[in-house]
């Protein structure tokens, strides 16, 4: 699997975010004095008006020794420092990060969560908000806190976009912004975090065109020694989500540490193999190869679903075989990232009867053709 194809999140931000390195006590002291440049207060409208009727209330109460006048400042004064030591408490001991839960397509609605925790004993956390954005999509939007976030809660705040195009996603999060207690200052805490996401292609129509022959030659295949479910043990892995218990090794295990899976070799396995070449003489415009990769992706998939499909390479990488999802993910994730290249790359073929390659023809159609005929089009 991609890197990019499981559950990802951002590091943890904010006043209760585990710190990298424990800061030395000269450092809190003067964070105190001198807040980092991750926290901001800047007054509000509301806040702006406050501070020109408290500077108005001091010229008069000097120019008429009113104590009424005073006491009023004073008020006025009390309720800007409470406000500000209000508003710190509230962020006290409170943390984010982003979540994603992968795959995304293009075209489709995707989810991105922000996890809020309130690490505070006995206080709760009020009224904050984030501001949220997807650089390549042009996508942006405000997550609202909007409720009561109890001592030593969790919430998740969801985000909807829609990637316009396949390729690396970069979702930022600003940091926390909140205008509470009383609205006369609005305090910015946190950097920005960023996730990396990795958008497949969307799925294109074509057009079916298998023959019988082409169909017997992908069911009854080519010899390939390679690994898969057979009865000569080839080699000892480590255990991933989806693998069967009854291939795990627990003597391997136990001296490794770790769960350990055989893998053995299989011969005559049936199925396509697909080969996809990104020379920019064969396709020429951008256009045409986005239309390739959308076509690869869909017959892909629905080649693995019908359990036709052996695996695919792309140019002189290494062939992928697609026994599991976990497979399929991690050449869709090449296809995410796709482009062509400028000089023509030598493709070592790892069978014969049973490849599908694909060719351009008309204005903007796509063959996939096996052994000389199209099997579909786009």
């Amino acid at each position: 699997m991609g890197k990019r194809t499981g559950n990802i999140n951002s590091s943890w931000e904010g006043a209760g975010a585990p710190p990298a390195h424990p800061p030395l006590w000269w450092r809190r002291l003067k964070d105190l004095v001198v807040p980092p440049r991750s926290q901001r207060f800047l007054p509000t409208v509301t806040g702006y008006l406050l501070i020109a009727v408290s500077v108005a209330l001091c010229i008069a109460a000097y120019n008429t020794g009113s104590n009424i006048l005073f006491i009023s400042l004073s008020l006025i004064l009390a309720a800007l420092l409470l406000s500000g030591a209000l508003s710190w408490i509230n962020f006290r001991e409170v943390c984010w990060r982003l979540h994603a839960d992968p795959p995304f397509r293009a075209g489709e609605r995707c989810t991105v969560l922000v996890e809020v925790v309130n690490g505070k004993r006995f206080l709760p956390s009020y009224s904050f908000w984030f501001k949220i954005r997807a650089a390549g999509s042009r996508e942006q939007g405000h997550l609202f806190l909007e409720r009561r976030l109890d001592p030593g809660a969790a919430d998740v705040l969801k985000w909807f976009f829609t990637p316009a195009n396949r390729g690396l996603e970069k979702v930022t999060l600003s940091g926390a912004v909140s205008e509470f207690p009383f609205g006369f200052l609005r305090k910015s805490l946190g950097r920005r975090l960023t996730l990396e996401l990795l958008v497949w292609p969307n799925r294109i129509l074509y057009e079916p065109r298998e023959s019988a022959r082409s169909r017997e030659i992908s069911v009854t295949g080519s010899s390939a020694w390679r690994v898969g479910q057979g009865e000569d043990l080839v080699n000892l892995r480590d255990y991933h989500q989806g693998d069967s218990q009854r291939l795990i090794h627990w003597k391997a295990s136990a001296r490794m540490r770790r769960l350990q899976v055989r893998q053995f070799a299989a011969e005559n396995q049936s199925g396509y193999f697909l080969i996809v070449q990104t020379s920019r003489k064969m396709w020429r415009e951008e256009e045409r190869f986005e239309r390739l990769c959308r076509f690869v992706f869909s017959l892909a998939e629905d080649l693995f679903q019908e359990n036709r499909i052996l695996g695919a390479a792309i140019d002189d990488r290494p062939a992928i075989y697609l026994q599991r999802y976990v497979d399929l993910a991690s050449f869709f994730d090449q296809l995410a990232t796709l482009r062509m290249s400028d000089r023509d790359r030598h493709v070592e073929l790892p069978l014969k009867d049973n490849l599908v390659t694909f060719e351009p023809y008309g204005g903007s159609g796509i063959h996939a053709c096996s052994g000389g005929e199209s099997i579909a089009s786009a």
